[in-house]
């Protein structure tokens, strides 16, 4: 299959990304709608926010797209009406900054010793798509309804090229910088059958991004920026993600960061892993809205539960957080309180 995702038609991209995680692909639009009621656990008693979209967007999917929020970016009341209506994507403005790959996706496999060793094992499927958070949250956000552009960097390549087509096929406008002699990298993503994955990652593009090299046009319009895939360029590590940060804030936009795994964690020196998260720190105070999963959450704070890491967060001046808890949902975490929470069933 040359590229299936990339190549397919808007629905069926969009079901690449959203459907097969709710476990709706090849459903028809009500139903996929009834998985979302059920995924959000209550009926809305009044037209929503842009936040509650991104809300049910993260039960459903557990992406890196993040949340749009609106004026009351620092807690609000606390109210989140469960099912929202997808016309509320058609005034959303973002803009995400972040990484952009192709994916090369295996069907779930058994975990077991003999895959790291010399051989081969049949499964039941591999899928190429569209990879990297920023590219697939703005995939996401544009297939919701929402104008969404995309900033990033990729390689003088036939894959880079690929990769801007099919983004804008779904609906993303596109500010990808060029630059010749440079590879569009890939990840490779083996899936488990015990929900795990890992991740196999060579990404030059996403590594040298730089904010000198990020066209600040996509920014103008924008309600909202959403740094996704933060760890992966030490340019915008080290002093970059602040630049970023502090030009979409004055330009009056709401900002939001991905706390996701940094593949340095359990591997690069300790002082390195305390240097690097120290530089994430340091912007927290220009973020509105974290998120990331418990096990991400309390890996960079250093706590041993979560509301320990979520306390912690607040402390350094994030907004709020949204912590992705797996099949148990959600919870929105502001003003030092969980202001909201979800359960599955």
């Amino acid at each position: 299959m040359a590229l299936g995702a990339l190549r397919g038609r808007k629905d069926e991209f969009h079901e690449s990304l959203i459907s097969e995680k709710m476990g709706t692909r090849g459903t028809r639009p009500s139903e996929r709608c009834a998985c979302l009621r059920r995924a959000y656990g209550r009926q809305a008693d009044s037209r929503p926010s842009a936040m509650d979209a991104w809300q049910v967007r993260k039960n459903c999917a557990q992406s890196s797209l993040g949340f749009l929020f609106g004026n009351d970016s620092h807690g609000g009341s606390g109210h989140l009406p469960a099912m929202p209506d997808y016309s509320v994507f058609a005034d959303a403005e973002i803009c995400l900054v972040g990484a952009i790959c192709r994916d090369v996706k295996t069907a779930p496999m058994r975990p077991a010793e003999h895959l790291l060793h010399d051989g081969e094992t049949s499964i039941g499927g591999v899928w190429e798509t569209v990879g990297g958070g920023g590219a697939n949250g703005a995939a996401t956000a544009a297939n919701l309804g929402a104008k969404a552009r995309f900033a990033g960097l990729v390689g003088d390549d036939e894959l880079g090229e690929r990769l801007r087509q099919a983004l804008e096929r779904s609906g993303v406008r596109c500010f990808l910088r060029r630059e010749a002699g440079l590879t569009t990298g890939t990840t490779v993503n083996l899936v488990y059958a015990s929900g795990e994955r890992h991740f196999l990652s060579c990404h030059p593009n996403n590594a040298a991004l730089s904010f000198e090299g990020i066209d600040l046009g996509a920014l103008n319009g924008a309600h909202h920026l959403m740094r996704a895939d933060v760890w992966f360029s030490e340019p915008m590590l080290y002093g970059g993600n602040e630049r970023l940060l502090r030009e979409a804030r004055k330009l009056g936009l709401a900002t939001s960061l991905d706390l996701n795994w940094d593949p340095k964690w359990g591997h690069a020196p300790p002082e390195e892993i305390v240097r690097r998260k120290e530089a994430v720190r340091r912007v927290l105070p220009l973020v509105d809205l974290g998120h990331g999963n418990v096990r991400e959450l309390c890996t960079f704070a250093g706590a041993s539960d979560l509301m320990t890491a979520l306390q912690k967060l607040a402390g350094w001046g994030i907004g709020a957080v949204v912590a992705h808890l797996g099949a148990e949902g959600s919870g929105y975490f502001a003003s030092k309180k969980v202001r909201y929470g979800h359960r599955d069933g």
